[in-house]
């Protein structure tokens, strides 16, 4: 380097980024960055030329994104550079779990080429919610990628998706922020974005017009690119970088977590790999004497092994032994449930027979009570509830109904659905299943289903995937042996074809018919099919699965808290590090945080208090609050005799709709009191969702709250309401599964119309 001052303190001295790359040229350093300079480029420049350089493929829980179009080098580069391990090994911990990848946004000239008049709208859409350290392309992307095309196409918003959305002021910073991408890359097109700023005569244009200016602010933006862009680009962000070290370091040192914000965190992972020593060595400065960069986390560990045997192998116990006891019972207790309930989820399936109802509701699939959940031709709320042993039921309740909120951890409160979180416990297995059969159902036996045989692997795609990574792969003979199976089934036949009549003037009558959907006689073939090879994969895999489950869980907990304290240099406190372990807390422990803690090996600073202020039956607290409100239950019209009657329809319906979510919500006013030890404010329920439904109660926002805290209380003191149906333990007491379903389905199957149809007709030609 030349001179006596640090190439960094030069750097400092400049104020854009031509003079930053002329700087790096002359002292050598270029070459430090023209791996992910070439990279840039490549994707940049071919975005701008109107290819769709990002590719996305959607997942069920997550999605994943690729580069179209990379050579073998560039490949190597962005594998070696961006993949999330290798930014770990050089002290980089700072990335986000998840990111959310604008790839409609990198690929707008291609939109704009290919639908113009949607362009934006369509590049709006299309986005990836992926998993950063599944994917170099995602961290490239969330790191380098995207703040460019965000701030380069911010003309495409502004006359876009929010035209007229934004402030006088506010537009003009935002076009000062365009001006200053566009002189940092060297761009010169001022003309093309005359036009199209603040004050620039836009809304005197056509359509037409505007479709065109737009076009032509692209042709400029892809005409001007070259291999420059991605050295200018990349110093302009590393100037406030480099500004930034200066402002805060002593001496020329300064510590990391004194710099690094979080645009400033995206700039290291996307110019120097994560890498903060070599910054240092960039700027020509040496590390502050109290720096420590961690290039590799704490090895997590886990101090049970599942089995209450000690002295089987693979059994690692460094907890105290009462600890240890609590920990191993917690999960061995949940676990043996899980396989109780299998058993049953299993027989019930397998005895399942044509003409019946469907399962769906054997496995509880919301984690919320809703009034509205009512029996209907193809879904039976709480079937759980008729179909289990009353033991079974007890014991899910107990072990899954209670569980820890991330923002207060040292607090064990009330669990909504017990039997949705045992189900999300169980995991992809259980889904899996239960979707495998209640498809066979519903394609036989109608009215329709969402995939067919052949659909399945694609369908089900991310629980057999993660299936497959839990060591228990289904067998893809399965598929095989359905796909045959379904081209065998009978012809479609119409099912449940309701008539209903009405004489409108004599001798005249009018009649309608209804079909519901079709069935298709073969069910049982497909039903044994999918009971031969659930219990061939129960046989080999659930012990080793329901293990995998836990241990997996926990395993990625304790990743995270070793992370956090390669990041921070301390353990983090429950509270910062309650999002990293709920999942594992809620599913084995019970909301338990300190159990967690043990199972990890780490000492607990947290007791957690359990608070139950939640009713036995959070139904029936529900309905309580709702009439309490003054809902009452709704009564659907068909058809409204004039505007007046509609209009008042539409309200009272409104009404209804509201009244029914303030209701339902109750419970989770419940759950926060017992978190919080008083009663919830109003900001912390949630202004918004609240304000928009308290008209329902009064037109007075903080009235209403009072009123609706109110009734919350005085429904929480209330004895249950009286269903009429008996207790609990006389619906256990019915003939068996398959006498309740038969018995339910043939009274659905008897009707030949319904009162509401008849009641349509009648008013149709009454009126």
């Amino acid at each position: 380097m030349s001179g006596i001052e640090s190439f960094g303190r030069q750097a400092r001295a400049l104020s854009d980024p031509d003079s930053l790359v002329e700087l790096e040229t002359k002292e050598g350093l270029s070459e430090l960055f023209a791996d992910v300079d070439a990279l840039l480029a490549e994707v940049v420049i071919k975005a701008l030329h109107r290819e769709a350089v990002i590719q996305v493929q959607r997942g069920r829980h997550a999605d994943s994104v690729s580069i179209d179009g990379l050579d073998v080098r560039l490949q190597t580069v962005l594998d070696h550079v961006f993949a999330l391990a290798n930014q770990h090994s050089r002290g980089a911990w700072f990335h986000p779990e998840k990111a959310t990848c604008k790839a409609g946004l990198v690929n707008l000239p291609n939109k704009f080429a290919k639908y113009p008049r949607f362009a934006t709208g369509l590049a709006w859409e299309e986005r990836a919610r992926v998993l950063l350290v599944e994917s170099p392309a995602a961290v490239f992307l969330w790191a380098a990628v995207e703040p460019l095309f965000e701030q380069l196409f911010v003309p495409f918003e502004l006359r876009g998706r929010i035209v007229g959305m934004k402030s006088r002021e506010d537009q003009i910073a935002a076009w000062a922020s365009v001006d200053e991408i566009v002189s940092a890359l060297g761009f010169d097109v001022e003309n093309e974005l005359k036009v199209m700023r603040y004050g620039g005569g836009w809304s005197q244009l056509l359509a037409a017009e505007q479709l065109d200016a737009k076009k032509c602010l692209l042709a400029a933006l892809a005409a001007r690119a070259d291999g420059r862009l991605a050295a200018r680009y990349r110093a302009y962000r590393l100037l406030p970088l480099i500004d930034r070290y200066y402002s805060k370091a002593k001496d020329g040192r300064a510590l990391r977590k004194h710099i690094l914000s979080r645009p400033l965190e995206r700039t290291l992972a996307a110019f120097f790999g994560g890498d903060w020593l070599r910054l240092l060595r960039y700027l020509g400065e040496a590390p502050h004497p109290g720096e420590e960069t961690v290039t590799a986390i704490p090895e997590a560990k886990l101090f049970v092994s599942g089995t209450r045997n000690p002295d089987e192998a693979g059994t690692d116990i460094r907890v105290p032994a009462e600890k240890n006891e609590r920990v191993l019972l917690a999960i061995d207790e949940r676990v043996s449930v899980l396989k109780s309930f299998w058993r049953h989820f299993e027989e019930i399936h397998s005895r399942q027979a044509a003409g019946t109802r469907p399962l769906w509701g054997l496995v509880e699939e919301s984690g919320s009570v809703r009034i509205g959940s009512e029996e209907t031709h193809s879904y039976s709320a709480q079937l759980y509830r008729k179909l289990l042993p009353a033991e079974v039921i007890a014991e899910v309740e107990r072990l899954w109904g209670s569980i820890m909120l991330r923002r207060w951890p040292d607090r064990i409160v009330s669990e909504i659905s017990p039997h949705a979180l045992m189900a999300e416990t169980f995991g992809p297995a259980l889904q899996f299943w239960q979707g495998t059969a209640l498809t066979a159902w519903f394609v036989c036996e109608g009215p329709m289903s969402r995939t067919d045989m052949a659909g399945l692997p694609s369908y089900y795609q991310d629980a057999i995937g993660e299936l497959e990574r839990l060591g228990s792969r289904i067998d893809p003979a399965l598929f095989m042996e359905l796909r045959d199976a379904e081209q065998r089934l009978g012809p479609a036949e119409p099912l449940r074809e309701d008539v209903s009549s009405v004489e409108v003037a004599h001798g005249i009558k009018f009649e309608i018919s209804i079909s519901t959907g079709s069935r298709r006689s073969g069910f049982d073939h497909l039903r044994d099919i999918i009971t031969r090879h659930r219990r061939s994969w129960a046989d080999e895999y659930l012990d080793s699965y329901l293990r995998a489950r836990w241990e997996t869980e926990l395993w990625e907990a304790a990743r995270r808290h070793a992370e956090a304290i390669a990041e921070r240099g301390t353990p983090p406190t429950p509270k910062q590090f309650a999002r990293h372990a709920v999942a594992a807390t809620n599913h084995w422990f019970g909301g338990d945080l300190s159990s967690f803690y043990a199972a990890i090996g780490v000492e607990s600073t947290v007791r957690p208090a359990r608070v139950k202020l939640l009713p036995a039956d959070p139904l029936n607290f529900v309905k309580q609050v709702f009439e309490s409100l003054g809902g009452r239950p709704w009564e659907r019209w068909s058809v409204a005799s004039d505007r007046e009657e509609g209009l008042a329809q539409a309200a009272e319906r409104d009404k209804h709709s509201k009244l029914e979510w303030l209701a339902e919500e109750s419970v989770r006013f419940i759950q926060l009191e017992e978190a919080l030890g008083r009663k919830p404010e109003l900001n912390e329920f949630g202004p918004s969702g609240f304000g928009y439904r308290s008209a329902a109660i009064s037109p007075d926002l903080q009235e209403a709250w009072t009123t609706y805290s109110t009734a919350v209380e005085a429904a929480r003191q209330l004895p249950p309401i009286d269903s009429g149906e008996g207790p609990l333990s006389e619906a256990m007491a019915d003939p068996g599964p398959l006498a309740i379903l038969k018995g339910e389905s043939d009274a659905k199957a008897d009707r030949t119309g319904s009162s509401d149809e008849r009641h349509w007709l009648r008013r149709l030609f009454d009126r």
